[in-house]
Formats: structure tokens, sequence, C-alpha cells
């Protein structure tokens, strides 16, 4: 992180592999600030402050969303159907 607060969110692409030198880590670009909760999830991850909120999206579709909010965000609710 830079004196701005400013660095770079990396992601692992390959989280199933069973040795740590095989792990292969891809910057998340467009989130340079630093968030004070990460959720990871299968196809996505959540970055979020108070009342801030990025959003990036994983696979084919990658891309980032942020956006704020008048109130303070207390948490992430995921669900999924399978």
């Amino acid at each position: 992180m830079d004196r701005k607060g400013n660095g770079k969110y990396y992601h692992i692409t390959n989280p199933n592999v069973t040795k740590a030198i095989s792990l292969v880590f891809e910057s998340i670009d467009g989130i340079t600030t630093m968030y004070s909760s990460v959720v990871a999830m299968k196809d996505r991850i959540h970055f979020f402050n108070d009342m801030e909120h990025a959003l990036f999206i994983k696979g084919s579709k990658k891309g980032v969303v942020n956006f704020s909010t008048p109130s303070p965000i207390l948490g992430i609710v995921y669900d999924s159907v399978f």
C-alpha cells in the first residue's frame, strides 16, 4: 500500500491445487482502496466499508461494480438455489 492508502487486491484463479507453488494470482483491476470487509464467494468477491461497496465478478464476465449507499452497510446476504 502506498502513502495515499492505495494498493492492489489479488484473487487466486486455481484454488484447488495441492501445492502452494502452483497457485496463480490475478490482480483485481479497478479496486485500489482498502476495504474493511471482504467476502469471497464462488463467482464474486464483495468489498465493503461503512457506505462504500465494490463487487468483483469472476470468470469470463470479469468486472468491477462500485457504488455507495446513504446508510451504513451492515453485511452481505447471499442466497442461492441449487
